[in-house]
């Protein structure tokens, strides 16, 4: 049986308990994830690189992708030649250009649409689905407002489709 645990022991609610819970919820989901991955050995890092180029159409620049992770130009590069050292991407120099066009492997592709994401359903599944599109709309306004704190001056791809939907609906 798992233990149910309280972890307010006061009424208020104040940003430094959100970040917390929030800090707290993302280790955990994290760990499931990682854990799962491990099997296919595959980081967490790794499939982030997936996921950004699969919902960038395939391939990116390094610096697009480390703009979609969040992380930095030189973290993004190591990872990416470590994967392409493992074949699971392909670096093509652009035109008299000293960046590199990232490119997603069929090999990767097919990791990434197999591997599955029990860990993440299992975590989710206390939540109905209209909590669910409730956490996903307060996570994308954190997302934006973290984004303009950092002085980024982008959406990110996967989240333009909904927000412009939202944006219309708010007219």
């Amino acid at each position: 049986m798992v233990e149910k645990r309280e972890f307010r022991s006061h009424n208020t609610l104040n940003d430094a308990y959100l970040w917390g819970l929030l800090d707290h919820a993302k280790s955990l989901v994290a760990r499931a994830r990682e854990l799962e991955l491990s099997e296919y050995r595959i980081t967490i890092e790794q499939m982030s690189i997936l996921h950004a180029l699969l919902i960038n159409k395939g391939s990116a620049t390094i610096d697009e992708i480390a703009s979609i992770i969040v992380r930095q130009h030189n973290s993004v590069s190591t990872l990416v030649n470590r994967m392409a050292e493992s074949g699971l991407v392909k670096k093509e120099k652009q035109n008299n250009d000293r960046k590199y066009r990232v490119i997603i492997t069929e090999k990767a592709r097919n990791i990434a649409n197999t591997i599955p994401r029990k860990s993440i359903e299992i975590i989710f599944v206390d939540l109905s689905l209209m909590e669910k599109e409730q956490l996903a709309t307060c996570l994308e306004r954190i997302i934006n407002t973290g984004h303009d704190v950092l002085g980024h001056n982008f959406s990110l791809p996967f989240l333009q489709k909904r927000l412009t939907n939202k944006k219309s609906k708010n007219m």
